[in-house]
C-alpha cells in the first residue's frame, strides 16, 4: 500500500519489514516508526484507548472504532482502495460435498447478530460468500497486488 501512495502522492514512504504486526505495533508505540500501514483489526483496541490515532483507513467505508477516521478516498487518493479480508481454506482435493457442508456453517456464523457486531466494531466488513465468489476474488488480488509488488521493485532475497 505504501508503495501506491508514494506513487499517487508527493510523500515518500520507506519500507520497514517486519515478521506480523506485533512487532510492528510495538515499534510504532516505542517511536522507532513514525507510521504503520495494517490491519484495522490489529490496531482497534489500541485506537479505543487512545495510544494510537488512525489517520485514514483503505476500506471504502468507515466502520467500529474508525467512524471517524476519514477514508483514503475521502483525502483525494482515489488508486487507494485496499481491504484486508480473511478467508477459510481447505486442502486441495477436499470433496465438493464437505467444501458446501464447511461454507454452509461458516456463512450461518457469520450471519450471527453478536459475531457481525463483533467483525465490524474492529473495522471490517462480513462477507459471507460461495466458494466460487472467494476464489474469484483471491484471482483478482492476486493479480493486483502481483502489480504492485513488481511497482516497488521488490524482491526474495
Amino acid at each position: 500500500m505504501g508503495v501506491v501512495l508514494d506513487k499517487d502522492s508527493n510523500v515518500s514512504l520507506q519500507h520497514v519489514p517486519y515478521k506480523g504486526a506485533g512487532p510492528a505495533i510495538n515499534d510504532l508505540l516505542g517511536g522507532q516508526v513514525d507510521v504503520l500501514i495494517t490491519s484495522t483489526s490489529s490496531v482497534a483496541g489500541f485506537i479505543q484507548t487512545g495510544r494510537m490515532r488512525a489517520l485514514a483507513v483503505t476500506s471504502p467505508r468507515r466502520l467500529g472504532v474508525f467512524t471517524k477516521v476519514p477514508t483514503l478516498e475521502d483525502l483525494g487518493y482515489r488508486n487507494a482502495r485496499f481491504e484486508d479480508w480473511y478467508g477459510f481454506f481447505v486442502p486441495a482435493g477436499t470433496s465438493p460435498e464437505r467444501v458446501a457442508l464447511l461454507n454452509r456453517a461458516i456463512v450461518q456464523v457469520l450471519q450471527m447478530p453478536d459475531v457481525v457486531k463483533t467483525i465490524n466494531e474492529g473495522g471490517s466488513d462480513v462477507v459471507a460468500n460461495t466458494p466460487e465468489a472467494f476464489a474469484a476474488q483471491l484471482k483478482q488480488d492476486i493479480s493486483r497486488w502481483s502489480q504492485i509488488v513488481k511497482l516497488s521493485g521488490a524482491h526474495v532475497d
